[in-house]
């Protein structure tokens, strides 16, 4: 194990992904575009969220990464209360990223 590593360091790791009734343009409004971001801004906001932000290619596809700890739960709960969930466009996938070196202790 790398010397930066710290024994346990796991976070939650959220991708979006095209859901069942992807578009590109999506036909969402906005403000189910903007109910998307202020989801993400509150999370970041109340020290839950590292950071999120899209990955290239295709398919169109966003990545969220949340601080050791946070309550599962919640989140869910909160990011499937997102309106691109509720009407397909996005699909979520949670997953734990345990670091086998490096370390994000600091961010």
């Amino acid at each position: 194990m790398d010397a930066q590593t710290r024994p346990g360091e796991t976070y939650l790791v959220v991708l979006n992904q095209p859901g069942p009734n992807w578009q590109n343009p999506l036909p969402a409004t906005p403000e189910m575009a903007q109910h998307h971001h202020d989801i993400y801004q509150a999370l970041l906001d109340e020290g839950m969220l590292i950071s999120a932000g899209r990955l290239d290619g295709e398919p169109v596809m966003g990545i969220s990464l949340f601080h050791q700890g946070v309550d599962e739960n919640e989140v869910r709960a909160r990011l499937d209360s997102d309106e691109l969930v509720k009407h397909g466009f996005l699909a979520l996938d949670y997953r734990h990223w345990a670091l086998l070196s490096g370390s994000l202790a600091g961010v």
